[in-house]
């Protein structure tokens, strides 16, 4: 018996890494009930013809990002459970069947995720915690850095719709919000398998800096605002809230990327104005490319 709903958001992909991700689902050993494909407004309309038996189904919508078209699919789902996947991104063939398995081996599990390939243009992401971790670590190593993507993710479809799917507008952020709220009403498992193929290639939002860690911030905003009581379970003390974005741009700044570090590290501090070294670092940013790759070589090193 087909259960899941696999869920494509589509906006402007090339044809060929869209057929991938579709063959890539339909060629699961335990076979979806849907593949929605939600066309999110391509300046080229999708053209992928539904089948005769209602299992591929494209709906097209204006566009409105990959969290709106996420929650498009959630309203349509009729599945148990949804599964999502990037349109870059592909499954191997026994993703959906160990999923399955394991939400019903656990029924106070939420979602799952599996582990994503490690090999030539695909991002393996990790480190991925040990099966028996503690749910406080696995929050804190999850606050800390997103260690799975959406595209290897299972939810159960009652409470993706309970909790209202994706908070929209947060950019790259949208993914770590939407999973801290699925953490207060139960656990996230893990699948311990190479299971999705997270494409790595040029045009991907992630690959722009500022973009990233910019809505990466409104949406730990959010989480600090309303799921305070997950942070805290995690162990975390409100003083802690913030160390995981700190961390994240100032790995920006010694990466040299001082375009999107100078922007991002002086907003910080704006509201954090009591933070010298990101105060330091951020007027470091804004001087002249070559001024500033000594000045950082020369802090990384007195810090080392």
């Amino acid at each position: 018996m087909q259960r899941t709903s696999a869920v494509i958001p589509v906006y402007n992909t090339p044809g060929a890494l869209l057929r991938e991700a579709v063959e890539s689902v339909l060629g699961q050993t335990h076979g979806v009930l849907e593949l929605l494909l939600i066309d999110d407004g391509s300046s080229v309309p999708l053209t992928l013809k539904e089948d005769g038996n209602g299992v591929v189904r494209v709906i097209r919508q204006p566009n409105g990002g990959l969290g709106a078209a996420r929650n498009r699919g959630i309203q349509e789902a009729r599945g148990e459970f949804i599964a999502f996947l990037d349109s870059d991104d592909l499954w191997l063939p026994t993703k959906i069947e160990k999923q399955e398995a394991c939400l019903d081996a656990d029924l106070s599990a939420v979602a799952c995720y599996t582990r994503c390939l490690k090999s030539d243009g695909f991002y393996g992401f990790g480190p991925y915690p040990p099966m028996d971790v503690h749910e406080r670590d696995f929050i804190a190593s999850l606050w800390s850095s997103q260690f799975f993507p959406p595209s290897s993710t299972m939810v159960r479809a009652s409470i993706a719709k309970q909790i209202g799917g994706y908070r929209t507008g947060l950019g790259n952020g949208e993914d770590i919000e939407f999973l801290m709220r699925l953490l207060q009403i139960g656990a996230i498992r893990q699948v311990p398998e190479e299971l999705t193929g997270y494409r790595v290639h040029p045009g991907q939002l992630t690959t722009n800096a500022y973009r990233k860690f910019a809505g990466g911030r409104e949406a730990r905003r959010l989480v600090i605002q309303r799921c305070a009581d997950v942070l805290t379970k995690a162990g975390l003390s409100k003083k802690q809230f913030w160390d995981a974005h700190r961390s994240e741009i100032l790995l920006v700044y010694y990466r040299r990327d001082f375009a999107a570090a100078r922007r991002l590290l002086w907003e910080y501090w704006l509201e954090h104005p009591t933070d010298i070294e990101v105060f330091i670092k951020s007027n470091i940013a804004r001087l002249p490319p070559s001024w500033v790759a000594a000045f950082r070589d020369k802090t990384a090193n007195s810090e080392s």
